[in-house]
């Protein structure tokens, strides 16, 4: 039986990382439900949302110097925490630790905790899948240990325990989700980059790869982001956000030739041989990550909010790559 929202006026919602990828969907989303939305964008300049669709738009350029989050977070009754500081190529691991603790970390639990003073209802903290591990050798559920690898997985994970701390001690509400890769258009990143590499036509060497991948479309999570604000099955609970359908990277590369209307060429390659290239090109962590296993369960997921993604993996995939036809004819 599906469960609805818990029938409430729709309130103020204050989003971090609003101008990014998940971000700019997410203002969508919460706009088509009614919610009066204070955008949080690292620039104005670049900052390329629907200004019609957005009450305020605040530029901080670096989270992690906001002193007082109080007259950002006043008014309203959500906040969704999307900003973050990803990987960076070619950085000292120190360098990245302490990085990734003062803005994944130290800004997220100094934001929570001005949220939680401010009577904020619910708190939204995305994290990520990637505190589970880098691999699995079967789908994750929640009530497993998390063993992240990554420093940026890591800083998550902390930042997960300092909201769920922060809240427990107080009457703010939190949920917090860990999607799998997110893709959809305008994606960034290792798909962007194999969209584009399908579109030359090229013959590509991965038809012997046997490892699956969980994923999600952008559109699937920033729904289940906007019913997490007031669904009441979700209070005070973490979730594996994943569409369901675990693909191996052949199969992503037929979905993404279909939408850009190329012919799929595979090959078998042996995978020593592959470690090799993408050792040589310093690209072998990206290749992992699309060669390896890494599935999570949505079971959970699903149980509690009763909605399942609008299309199949496959059928979003070559939508996606639909989506980049323009520019990759163009470039």
């Amino acid at each position: 039986m599906r469960n609805e929202p818990i029938p409430a006026p729709r309130g103020k919602v204050l989003i971090t990382g609003a101008s990014g990828f998940v971000g700019r969907h997410l203002v969508e989303e919460y706009a088509r439900n009614g919610w009066e939305i204070r955008a949080v964008v690292r620039s104005l300049g670049t900052c390329n949302l629907d200004r019609t669709k957005v009450s305020e738009i605040v530029e901080v350029p670096d989270i992690a110097e906001v002193l007082d989050w109080a007259p950002l977070v006043h008014g309203c009754s959500v906040v969704a925490h999307l900003a973050a500081r990803a990987h960076q190529v070619q950085e000292a691991q120190d360098d990245g630790v302490v990085a990734f603790h003062r803005v994944n970390v130290a800004a997220t639990a100094n934001l929570a905790l001005v949220a939680a003073n401010a009577n904020v209802r619910r708190f939204l903290f995305v994290s990520s899948s990637g505190v589970m591990g880098d691999a699995s050798q079967k789908p994750w559920m929640e009530d497993d240990v998390p063993n992240p690898q990554s420093a940026y997985a890591k800083s998550k994970l902390m930042a997960e325990q300092k909201v769920q701390s922060i809240a427990f001690q107080s009457d703010m509400e939190y949920v917090i989700l860990r999607p799998a890769l997110v893709y959809g258009p305008g994606n960034p990143g290792n798909l962007a980059r194999l969209i584009k590499l399908v579109g030359t036509g090229l013959p590509l060497p991965f038809k012997g790869i046997a490892g699956k991948r969980s994923m999600v479309n952008v559109n699937y999570l920033v729904q289940i982001l906007v019913a997490a604000s007031t669904l009441r099955e979700a209070t005070n609970q973490t979730y594996l956000v994943a569409d369901g359908q675990d693909l191996t990277l052949s199969s992503i590369v037929q979905a993404f030739a279909e939408g850009l209307n190329v012919p799929v060429r595979l090959f078998n390659c042996p995978l020593s041989m592959l470690s090799l290239i993408s050792n040589l090109v310093g690209k072998t962590a990206e290749l992992q990550k699309l060669m390896g296993t890494f599935q999570i369960s949505p079971q959970k997921l699903q149980c509690d909010f009763g909605i399942a993604p609008f299309l199949g993996a496959k059928e979003s995939l070559a939508m996606t790559a639909n989506s980049f036809r323009r520019e990759i004819n163009n470039g």
